[in-house]
């Protein structure tokens, strides 16, 4: 009987000490201070993040995201403005909880020193966008000495630069600072296509009529959530929301209201 109560006690120990908080758990902290705080470059633009007239107002798919995650944690959402290439460090440096902001996920996902990544939010691709009149270029078969726009080092130039050089493709290649004169280009049609990140040819499609999307995804690459390695119980918690997200009309609505669908 008195060993029965012993490990009965034990047992009650074990589950009261598994209900204790760990001050230095992520997810405690997060909820304890109420704040989400949210790596991310508004200088990347809509759709993705942009910085409104007011300094403390943003928009765009993503930010809506970190709303949509702050939401279902019961917590506040902070935006850390933080330049793209300084993310993963300032998340290491403790100085964020999260960073999302068009992060692909490594192939293998263990190669990131210091961090780990959620479950996909969002399934990215490369797409060509041609004038809306054009009724002949569906895929990069099509491009054959056709004048092709494209971003300055970017996975676009890449790919149209190898099937030149190993598909003798013939693609006529320019190659442009920002989306604003590449599209620019494209709408006075000095070029005849495009080849860019969908999320924003389908956003700049939808601003302008003139242009259209053709031809299948091309490459297509998943967008992660970037955490503290070691943080177990809140990497679980934001893929649980994540995975539940994928069936929730709010978060669906984000992705229709931005046309990145």
């Amino acid at each position: 009987m008195q060993r029965c109560s012993v490990v009965f006690n034990l047992i009650l120990l074990l589950l009261v000490m598994s209900c204790v908080h760990n001050p230095k758990d992520k997810l405690y902290q997060i909820e304890k201070q109420h704040v989400l705080k949210v790596g991310m470059d508004a200088r990347t633009g809509l759709p993705f993040v942009q910085q409104g007239k007011d300094a403390q107002a943003y928009g765009g798919f993503e930010y809506d995201i970190a709303e949509y995650l702050a939401q279902k944690l019961g917590v506040e959402l902070k935006l850390m403005n933080t330049p793209w290439d300084e993310l993963l460090n300032t998340l290491k440096a403790g100085k964020i909880d999260i960073a999302l902001n068009a992060i692909e996920r490594p192939d293998p996902p263990n190669t990131v020193e210091g961090i780990e990544f959620s479950t996909p939010y969002y399934v990215s691709s490369q797409q060509l966008i041609v004038p809306k009149k054009d009724n002949f270029i569906y895929n990069l078969s099509d491009l054959k000495k056709k004048k092709v726009g494209v971003l300055e080092a970017s996975v676009a130039k890449a790919l149209l630069e190898e099937l030149n050089d190993l598909k003798k493709a013939g693609i006529i290649l320019y190659t442009f600072p920002n989306h604003k004169t590449l599209f620019s280009e494209l709408q006075r049609e000095k070029l005849q296509a495009a080849l860019t990140e969908r999320t924003v040819a389908n956003w700049f499609s939808w601003k302008n009529k003139n242009v259209k999307l053709t031809g299948e995804r091309i490459l297509e690459r998943p967008y992660v959530i970037a955490v503290p390695k070691g943080e177990a119980r809140f990497l679980n918690h934001i893929n649980l929301i994540l995975k539940q997200a994928k069936k929730d009309k709010q978060f669906n609505a984000i992705l229709k209201k931005w046309h990145v669908v």
